[in-house]
Formats: C-alpha cells, structure tokens, sequence
C-alpha cells in the first residue's frame, strides 16, 4: 500500500516508469486502412472467431432442442452480456426491469427490445462451450479449452 491509499492509481505510469515504451497496438496481418473502417461486429469476429460461434451454437442448441437459438440472437445474447458486464452494481434482473430508466434507480439500459429476461436466462444456461466429452480428471476450466487452444 502506497500513501493511505489502498488502491488504485498513484498519479504515475507504472509502464513508463520500467522504461516500457508506449507502443500502438496493432494486428499484424491487418492494414491499419482495414482495421479504420472495421466495424464493431467485424472487430468482435476477429477475436471471436466465427468457428468458435458456431461450435457455441451447436452445443447450446442440443440444449435447448425445442426452442433453438439462431446466430444472430447468440451474437446479441453475446453483446448484452458482454454489455452488463461493463457495468458494475446492478443485478441482472434491473437491465429488464419494467421501471423507467432513473438517475436514482436501476439499471442505466433496458434490454426487452433485443431479448426477454427468460430467454437470456434459458440460453446462458444452456450454453454450450465445447465439442468434447469431460475429462475423467476433475479439471474446472475443460469446457473452454477448447476455445484457447487455436
């Protein structure tokens, strides 16, 4: 702990003070004029590569057989979650609350326009990972191997 701060920024950058230089990010196998003129869901499918949709899409629909999700409404179940999660100290029930959005109250977004509450529910909790059987081994993260061994 610096100061009596326990956390947080101390007024210097950690990097330039290791003698770090600050560099621009970039992707090598893109032009700096393609990645301009990306569009946010083409930058989304960069990262998240379409095959790794699908293989998503594949496994979450085995679980839920009567009511299949379809591409387009993963990639919005993606953004919404992807969306709350920027956001801290809501529940997941205020982004679909029937209140008005308020200053004082609440979540600050809505989502009935893009998904109900009980299919965002039914989908996270049918949401399938990995092709792949379990391992006989107790390994916690064997579900999103699959996903980080391109």
């Amino acid at each position: 702990m610096k100061g009596d701060q326990p956390w947080g920024w101390y007024g210097f950058d950690e990097r330039k003070v290791n003698g770090i230089p600050n560099i621009q990010p970039s992707i090598k196998v893109m032009s700096e004029m393609a990645l301009e003129g990306m569009t946010t869901m083409g930058m989304f499918l960069l990262f998240f590569p379409k095959i790794r949709i699908d293989t998503i899409l594949k496994e979450t629909n085995k679980n839920l057989a009567e009511n299949p999700v379809t591409f387009g409404e993963l990639l919005r179940f993606f953004w919404i979650l992807l969306f709350m999660l920027t956001i801290s100290g809501f529940s997941k029930r205020d982004f679909w609350s029937s209140t008005p959005v308020s200053v004082k109250s609440g979540a600050p977004y809505r989502f009935h326009e893009w998904m109900s509450l009980q299919r965002f529910d039914n989908i996270m909790k049918s949401l399938g990972l990995t092709k792949r059987d379990p391992p006989e081994y107790k390994d916690p993260f064997w579900e999103i191997r699959e996903m980080i061994s391109l």
